[in-house]
């Protein structure tokens, strides 16, 4: 499956705007997405593109404060015997927990942030495939 940074170099971190790992490719704009899905259609490409939107800096979480949480649920997950299906569920549940809902708050903020992107890109998508 190919991905594209929009407007990153990096690969986001889910609550965190960098992975550390650097993409490929980068575009810096939705038309750029939209002309990407186009030439692959074009080519007769039948697979997804991920589109590596990272949340913007302002609203990422601490870093600091994220890898002593994230470690703490995966030690309690591990004290728990947590294992297979059950683990993100309890990650998540615990996380929230433990960031007093700043990690919800961050996750909110990364939705609308998709959401806005997603419009975007089809808005130039329709702008490329207008309907007849």
């Amino acid at each position: 499956m190919p991905v594209v940074g929009y407007r990153t170099r990096q690969f986001p971190a889910f609550w965190l705007r960098e992975s550390g790992y650097e993409l490929d490719w980068s575009v810096d704009s939705a038309a750029e997405v939209a002309r990407i899905m186009a030439a692959r259609d074009d080519l007769g490409s039948r697979s997804g593109l991920i589109v590596a939107n990272p949340i913007p800096v302002d609203q990422q979480w601490d870093p600091a404060e994220h890898d002593r949480v994230l470690a703490t649920a995966f030690a309690a997950a591990g004290q728990a015997g947590v294992h297979g299906k059950a683990v993100t569920p309890f990650l998540l549940s615990y996380i929230v927990d433990a960031s007093g809902g700043r990690s919800l708050e961050v996750n909110l903020d990364l939705a609308r942030n998709n959401v806005a992107v997603a419009a975007d890109i089809a808005l130039a998508w329709s702008s490329l495939r207008p309907t007849s």
